[in-house]
């Protein structure tokens, strides 16, 4: 995966966060990028959880409940890399 793909799944999956301010979509952002230096074929369901749980240990932002919820509930979507192509 180039720099330039790695950036565009962060950007797209971040998207999802769309009520969080900068300075926590940031955060949120370069920890979806260290995960993906890690292991770039993460399912972007995996990703998106794990993000959230290394980002906001404790206290999380609304919206990051929600989508942790949205997807723990539905463990088919997003089960692979790339599910999104938004």
């Amino acid at each position: 995966m180039t720099d330039r793909e790695r950036s565009a799944r962060v950007s797209r999956l971040s998207g999802f966060f769309w009520g969080l301010d900068r300075r926590q979509r940031r955060r949120l952002q370069e920890t979806m990028a260290a995960l993906l230096e890690t292991d770039e074929t993460i399912p972007d369901r995996d990703l998106i959880l794990q993000s959230i749980e290394r980002t906001w240990r404790q206290t999380r932002p609304p919206i990051a409940g929600r989508v942790e919820a949205f997807y723990r509930e539905r463990p088919e979507v997003a089960d692979r890399p790339g599910a999104y192509g938004v």
